[in-house]
């Protein structure tokens, strides 16, 4: 898992987030209590969503968001993050964001490059997440829908 500090727009703030990078999560999803740190506006859904944790945790989810990222010098908007239960501080992008801007890693320096639609590439710089949190993390980085 790799990680990088970014930032969000909202209303035209922009405020700081630490994001994580997962490929074993199925989605991309913020905690309760980072979604309310940050005032981020949600959306209430007719039918919850039921997730999987990697630990065999079923996590109702009744919210999802869109949030306006900006990675590096990459700004995008990322849709239906799932809101999980929660007070984790961080944006994990799960293996939907992957798919979907399919980026190119290179694991010996620890970069991303993304290309825009309109063909400009951005280099993300991440870090490795092999630090003490690594244990917390994985007991939510493997989410799968039901």
């Amino acid at each position: 898992m790799s990680r990088c500090q970014a930032s969000v727009t909202i209303g035209g703030t922009t405020k700081p987030i630490e994001v994580l990078f997962s490929t074993g999560a199925a989605v991309s999803y913020i905690s309760e209590g980072a979604a309310a740190h940050l005032r981020l506006p949600v959306i209430i859904e007719d039918t919850p969503t039921t997730l999987k944790g990697a630990t065999g945790e079923e996590l109702t989810c009744r919210h999802t968001a869109s949030i306006d990222l900006t990675l590096g010098t990459f700004q995008h908007v990322v849709d239906n993050v799932e809101v999980v239960p929660g007070s984790l501080p961080y944006l994990v992008l799960g293996s939907d964001w992957f798919r979907r801007y399919d980026p190119r890693v290179s694991w010996r320096e620890g970069t991303f490059v993304i290309t825009s639609d309109r063909g400009v590439k951005h280099t993300i710089e991440t870090k490795s997440n092999f630090d003490s949190t690594t244990t917390t993390l994985h007991s939510v980085e493997a989410v799968d829908r039901i």
